[in-house]
């Protein structure tokens, strides 16, 4: 027997019938977590991590943003590099790294979101058109994103040819091994973009001047249309305007919570809350100081029936 002075080469060839290939992207979701091989074990408990993950903060390293449904699919496959010797024989030198522009419906207030994670690198996952879920694998088999690099093209005004509110991003990859040698996939049975959570951002802000301990707030969401921004009040005056365990204040000049006691919708039909902090906490700031008020992390407002946004909180000055 010939000696193996290299050691094993190569593998078997075997292919296995019925085995699954990626199939065409529907939809991709940015992505900072992991399904550990406990959390593979079932689809409920895919479901389950997957979704959660989707409710989390903007602000946690496990977040995952869903993003648009995909319409047009254009592979932007790099083309190998390849070193030419004297004699015209070719070797490939760097394998071509995969690449796509996809198309989607969107508006200029969401083109504007997306376009904040452009030219970051960033993990991403991959469902295709048979509900399998792409990524790449970690050393202890747990299901994690490949590493890619996102450019959201800007939304303009179209010509008599064109469709409007079409965006387009081109998703570039930049790791070979993640998605040549470990790339993985799970079953799921639910689609991504009637399932997961894809959150809105609303602004917190005071809408009428406070009365006493009595502060007045509403919340909106950014918008193209400048003088029309779209107030949440409505849709959660019944909920995150009527439930005081949603809330918290936090005096900015020492750190220390401010008791929320209360909050109800306006009296009299107003388009705000009335928020009432302790009495003695805010007569005893001096005037300047400041206080921060916020709601408590989408999952905690998920689970209160507050579904579907992540606030950003505001700082009332005491007069």
């Amino acid at each position: 027997m010939a000696l193996q002075l290299c050691g094993s080469i190569g593998a078997n060839t075997g292919g296995i019938k019925c085995a699954a290939s990626p199939g065409k992207i529907n939809s991709i979701a940015i992505w900072g977590g992991k399904l550990t091989v406990a959390e593979q074990l079932t689809l409920a408990t895919r479901k389950t991590s997957l979704v959660a993950d989707s409710k989390l903060s903007k602000l946690l390293s496990d977040k995952l943003f869903l993003l648009p449904l995909f319409l047009g699919k254009e592979s932007k496959k790099e083309s190998n590099q390849e070193q030419t010797l004297s004699n015209g024989l070719k070797f490939v030198t760097r394998e071509g790294l995969p690449g796509w522009r996809f198309s989607f419906k969107t508006s200029m207030g969401q083109m504007k979101n997306l376009r904040k994670f452009n030219n970051t690198i960033l993990n991403v996952i991959m469902q295709d058109d048979q509900k399998r879920v792409w990524g790449s694998k970690d050393s202890n088999d747990a299901l994690i994103g490949r590493q890619a690099q996102l450019f959201f093209e800007g939304l303009d005004h179209i010509g008599d040819d064109g469709v409007e509110g079409l965006g387009f991003v081109n998703v570039a990859f930049i790791d070979a091994i993640e998605n040549y040698d470990d790339a993985a996939f799970v079953e799921v049975d639910f689609n991504f973009q009637t399932t997961l959570a894809a959150l809105l951002d609303v602004q917190l802000f005071e809408k009428a001047v406070a009365v006493a301990n009595v502060l007045h707030p509403s919340g909106k969401v950014d918008v193209a249309n400048l003088p029309v921004p779209m107030d949440i009040y409505e849709e959660y005056k019944t909920t995150l305007f009527s439930t005081a365990a949603l809330w918290k204040a936090t005096n900015l000049q020492t750190g220390a919570a401010i008791t929320v006691t209360g909050i109800a919708p306006g009296a009299g039909g107003v388009a705000y809350a009335d928020l009432t902090l302790n009495a003695a906490a805010i007569t005893a700031l001096n005037t300047g100081d400041k206080v921060l008020v916020e709601t408590v992390l989408p999952t905690a407002l998920d689970a209160a029936g507050v579904v579907g946004i992540e606030t950003v909180g505001f700082i009332y000055t005491k007069p």
